[in-house]
């Protein structure tokens, strides 16, 4: 085996997340309809929805709504995910009044796994594409993409509790462990503080 002797350097990985103030600038900023408004839109969609992941966001049928709830089956460890649905959430429920999946990127759950994950992904870039746009508009300097709202969600739980079980079943982890290395990658101003 040639990759025998080969070994794999892991180096520690800073996941970027936004502050308080960085957060409220995208909420306040006033777009037109369109694509960079629909991208604002998800980013917050998956913040207050516990840092919902991008694909769990993208294929958020109407259906998954009830009562006054937002309810979705984590993509990575099959968790159920349950969200009140607030004030923040139904303004942008509220954006989009029609269609079976509540954000206007797919029109129809794609067939085949291939073409399911193709059209995940190639969303997935043209979401983070319109949200290079949202950052500049609202004054970020760091590039922002779709999974820092999963990393700023963590990072502002992680500033209200303490209990690595929470944040844990809020994320929707399967292991305590995963949360943990999560976590630490987070720490920096945390612990400056």
């Amino acid at each position: 085996n040639p990759f025998k002797l080969y070994k794999i350097v892991s180096k520690p990985v800073r996941k970027e997340k936004l502050t308080e103030a960085e957060l409220k600038a995208i909420e306040d900023l006033k777009l037109k309809p369109g694509p960079v408004n629909d991208a604002r839109n998800l980013f917050l969609f998956s913040y207050y929805c516990k840092g919902a992941r991008f694909e769990n966001c993208i294929i958020f049928r109407r259906e998954d709504m009830v009562n006054d709830r937002a309810m979705f089956k984590t993509n990575k460890g099959n968790k159920y995910i349950s969200v009140k649905i607030h004030s923040r959430l139904q303004v942008i429920i509220g954006t989009y009044p029609a269609g079976d999946f509540l954000f206007p990127y797919l029109k129809a759950m794609p067939v085949t796994k291939k073409e399911y994950k193709g059209n995940i992904d190639s969303l997935n870039v043209t979401v983070n594409r319109n949200l290079k746009i949202v950052g500049e508009l609202a004054g970020i300097t760091k590039p922002l993409t779709f999974h820092i709202a999963r990393h700023t969600f963590a990072f502002h739980l992680k500033k209200k509790t303490d209990s690595m079980h929470v944040i844990q079943d809020s994320l929707g982890h399967s292991k305590s462990s995963t949360t943990e290395v999560y976590m630490k990658a987070l720490d920096d101003e945390y612990l400056d503080k």
